[in-house]
């Protein structure tokens, strides 16, 4: 990870979790600063290219962009979460209302790094959408 993804995007201080046979916990267990989070979610706006270099393989935004599950309110790609009344838009839900939220149509991303319970973040969503919107 710090050879090819956190070093190459210039991330200080992403600090991963691991169980105990060593195998990265991937869904919520990456600690960092807003501003890392921000190159990380920035990497997937550019489709995958930093600083004209390519870091992520070809198609494989698109890739975790494409629905695996799906409902009426939401859907599941390749580790990101979907909208599907909103096609092009996808996020990263990490503990207690995190959240990282690109959408390409708009030329957006937005990092949200408050810590809410799950109980009370259903406005803030909606107004982190109508931001969105804005664009």
């Amino acid at each position: 990870m710090a050879d090819n993804l956190f070093g190459p995007l210039g991330m200080r201080t992403p600090t991963p979790r691991f169980d105990t046979s060593g195998t990265f916990v991937g869904s919520s267990f990456l600690f960092a600063i807003p501003q890392d989070f921000a190159r990380f979610g920035y990497l997937y706006l550019r489709d995958g290219v930093w600083d004209g270099k390519r870091i992520l393989p070809e198609g494989w935004v698109d890739y975790a962009r494409t629905p695996t599950y799906q409902d009426d309110e939401q859907a599941y790609g390749a580790h990101w979460w979907l909208r599907p009344d909103k096609t092009s838009w996808f996020m990263a839900s990490g503990y207690d209302g995190q959240r990282i939220l690109i959408a390409p149509d708009k030329d957006v991303m937005v990092i949200r790094c408050g810590r809410t319970n799950v109980e009370a973040i259903d406005p803030i969503w909606a107004r982190l959408n109508e931001l969105v919107e804005q664009f």
